[in-house]
C-alpha cells in the first residue's frame, strides 16, 4: 500500500497524518513518518495503517489527497500552493531539493514541516482531505 503526504489514517483509535515514507525494518515491515492529533512526529507500521476516507472539499470539491502550501508570514501572509510535480519528489524523500520550470530552488524537511524557496524559509502548510489543517 501506498500513502501520499497529508494522508488521514487510524492506527487503533488514534487519528494520524501521513508525512512520508519512513525506513523498512524486517522485523516490523514498511514505517511511515506520521503526525499525531497533538502534531508530535511518530514513526508507524503501514500494518498497522487504516486509510480513512476524505471527507473535507477544496474549491467545492471532495478532495482526494492533501493540498501542500508554503507559507512566510512578515508584514503580510505569502501563500504559494506547491506544484504537483514538486509534491510527486517531495513523496520520494523526506527532505530533498526541486527546481520548478521557472528556475526556483525548492528544499524541503518533512520532519520539522519546513520549506525554502531560493534559501527564504517557509512554513510547509497541509490542509488535508479529512479536513485537518497543519
Amino acid at each position: 500500500m501506498f500513502f501520499h503526504i497529508g494522508d488521514s489514517v487510524c492506527v487503533g483509535d488514534d487519528a494520524l497524518t501521513v508525512l512520508a515514507r519512513g525506513r523498512h525494518c524486517a522485523h516490523k515491515g514498511a514505517q511511515w513518518l506520521c503526525l499525531d492529533e497533538k502534531n508530535a512526529t511518530v514513526l508507524q507500521a503501514q500494518d498497522n495503517m487504516v486509510p480513512l476516507a476524505p471527507t473535507f472539499e477544496f474549491d467545492g470539491e471532495l478532495m482526494q489527497q492533501a493540498v501542500l502550501f508554503a507559507d512566510r508570514v512578515g508584514q503580510k501572509l505569502v501563500r504559494y500552493q506547491l506544484d504537483l510535480e514538486m509534491t510527486d519528489k517531495m513523496e520520494q524523500s523526506p527532505a530533498g531539493t526541486w527546481t520548478s520550470a521557472s528556475g526556483v530552488v525548492w528544499r524541503w524537511d518533512l520532519a520539522t514541516l519546513s520549506l525554502w524557496r531560493d534559501g527564504i524559509y517557509f512554513a510547509l502548510r497541509l490542509m488535508t482531505a479529512a479536513g485537518r489543517w497543519i
